[in-house]
């Protein structure tokens, strides 16, 4: 693949913020668009911060995504932040399902790399919300991309760099972040989950699914 063009879906969280840095530092990368609800504090010359509200359509950027070959889109929110359920599948299921069919639609070739969760129920039976939810974002993704789409389904996420308004969940599970190294289904970080995604992105084949394990041998290839 050539020098790529690539798109930050959900680009102020943990994840998508370290994807932003790792995109701009990779030389494979030639620019890296980012849709999103405010500007960001990054600033570089091959970025450029698309801030806007709706993310139900994207009728008015049919241009600029027709030009995107990667989406790496880590759009979405904890049950923490949101508990009614409307809400939270609104911003982890329908805003990833209107964001990948305006993609495919652009540029049938674009590939797309998903971060899902540990524990997301792709039979989508599951009691629990997220679950479910994240269940139903994955079939729902796999029925626009094909084999042009990787799920990750990364565990307990540490933020290497730390988000402004940290949760009191981050900072009771960073203390799990230093069994890392014995615990690599369970713990993993933003910056190898991020490097992960983007040499999956620009492997020949990419794999359907990339679980916890795996993040670190993707991070390094």
């Amino acid at each position: 693949m050539p020098q790529t063009r690539v798109l930050v879906m959900g680009a102020t969280g943990a994840v998508g913020s370290e994807l932003v840095r790792q995109c701009i530092c990779d030389e494979r990368i030639e620019s890296v668009v980012a849709i999103t609800r405010r500007l960001l504090k990054e600033s570089h010359q091959k970025l450029t911060v698309i801030v806007r509200e709706d993310f139900l359509s994207y009728a008015d950027l049919m241009e600029e995504l027709s030009e995107i070959d990667v989406c790496y889109c880590a759009l979405g929110v904890s049950q923490v932040q949101v508990s009614d359920p409307k809400q939270y599948t609104l911003i982890t299921l329908d805003y990833v399902v209107a964001a990948a069919k305006a993609l495919k639609s652009a540029n049938p070739e674009a590939r797309f790399c998903f971060v899902s969760g540990a524990g997301a129920d792709a039979t989508e039976k599951s009691s629990t919300l997220w679950r479910r939810v994240k269940g139903q974002a994955e079939n729902r993704l796999r029925e626009i991309f094909g084999k042009q789409l990787c799920i990750f389904r990364p565990a307990y996420i540490h933020p290497i760099h730390p988000r402004e308004k940290a949760q009191w969940q981050d900072k009771i599970w960073s203390l799990f972040y230093s069994l890392k190294s014995v615990m690599p289904r369970f713990v993993t970080d933003t910056v190898e989950v991020s490097k992960a995604m983007i040499n999956v992105s620009f492997a020949e084949e990419m794999p359907k699914m990339v679980r916890n394990a795996e993040l670190r041998e993707w991070s390094e290839h």
